[in-house]
């Protein structure tokens, strides 16, 4: 079974590893994307918080959590629309 492409492939070939500028893929992007998951990782924890928080009758420290959560959902979100961005930058095309 072959992952990456072969004859069954549809598409266009894949592109290498390497920007139009020579260097190797946006490693900006690869921050975005690692730093995107960490932000989501910590939102599911203060969620997590904020739950056993309401059903112990907190709900101050569960809005709290809740918020904090709230916080780091729109960190992911920012990083994940810095890659994104990244990316098309690389790979896009321009119309106009």
């Amino acid at each position: 079974m072959q992952l990456l492409g072969g004859p069954h492939r549809r598409g266009p070939p894949r592109r290498p590893p390497f920007s139009s500028a020579g260097g190797l893929m946006s490693s900006k992007a690869a921050e975005h994307h690692r730093n995107a998951a960490e932000h989501h990782e910590q939102a599911a924890k203060h969620h997590r918080e904020a739950a056993k928080h309401h059903e112990r009758g907190d709900h101050e420290k569960a809005a709290h959590h809740a918020h904090v959560a709230h916080g780091h959902h729109l960190h992911a979100m920012e990083h994940a629309e810095h890659a994104a961005k990244a990316h098309a930058q690389e790979h896009g095309e321009a119309t106009e």
